[in-house]
């Protein structure tokens, strides 16, 4: 068996035309796959953007309608793995999305999908903080899949501060892999992204991939966003750190590694007999 997988980061910078952005993913998947990729990895909400709540709306509508049908042709098309990042799926609030991170295979199929649990707010002393809680409603479950041999666990952004999430979807059995698409933004990103990302791996045994968009936003509560998409192994090795580039860019994760580390570090072993205590 082939323990090992070559993934790659889809970098661009998003507009406010959801066609436009589509195009642009298309494009860098047909570059992923000339550089021998397999499963390529998207941020969170880069399908549009907008500082006005209205035309934010509006265009999350379109996205909901037209972005799904045409990863999942290129998917197929280039037989490609797609953790797609997320966009917005209609709820049953009239003014609100779940903002749903999507799982693509080679065939085209959705073979899972995660509507983000922990919803980002920040106090920054401002007459009106920034508050994802105005724009979207908010997941309630932690959610694992199978994509290969891999046991996958699904997150995005705001989540890598709450550990107690991977611990839930942990519950039955250590998972293989994290996913992280992500908006963080400068502010927060240049203090913490890196260190967050690292902890997760560590604790959890398990390589993270945290796909994280990049380029400015005209939202001045936002400004920018810190890029830095990263692979990191069960060790809490940084494999790839794509900075502030633009492109397609690839590692290699092997599961012979992971058992390397647990073997070293017995962690799920020590755990199991600590239950009387957490």
């Amino acid at each position: 068996m082939n323990t090992k997988v070559t993934v790659a980061f889809l970098n661009f910078v998003t507009d406010k035309s959801v066609q436009n952005n589509i195009d642009q993913v298309l494009t860098l998947m047909e570059q992923a796959k000339e550089k021998g990729a397999k499963w390529v990895f998207l941020p969170e909400l880069w399908t549009h953007q907008s500082a006005s709540l209205d035309e934010f709306r509006t265009l999350s509508k379109q996205a909901d309608q037209i972005v799904l049908t045409q990863v999942q042709k290129a998917c197929q098309m280039h037989q490609l793995v797609c953790f797609a990042g997320s966009w917005t799926e209609t709820s049953t609030h009239p003014d609100k999305f779940y903002n749903t991170q999507y799982v693509i295979d080679e065939k085209g199929e959705v073979i899972s999908k995660y509507r983000k649990v922990h919803l980002f707010k920040m106090d920054d002393g401002s007459p009106d903080p920034y508050r994802e809680t105005k724009k979207f409603v908010p997941g309630e479950s932690a959610v694992t899949c199978q994509v290969d041999s891999w046991k996958v666990s699904l997150s995005t952004c705001f989540d890598i501060r709450f550990p107690e999430y991977y611990i839930a979807c942990a519950k039955e059995g250590p998972v293989d892999v994290i996913t992280v698409p992500s908006a963080f933004i400068q502010r927060t990103g240049r203090d913490h992204w890196e260190v967050l990302l690292r902890a997760r791996a560590i604790e959890n045994q398990a390589y993270v991939i945290a796909s994280n968009r990049l380029g400015a936003h005209e939202d001045p509560r936002i400004k920018a966003y810190f890029g830095h998409s990263m692979v990191i192994d069960p060790w809490g090795t940084v494999l790839l750190d794509t900075k502030d580039e633009l492109g397609v860019f690839t590692a290699t994760i092997d599961l012979q590694r992971i058992s390397e580390v647990r073997t070293l570090l017995p962690l799920m072993k020590v755990k199991q007999y600590k239950k009387d205590i957490y």
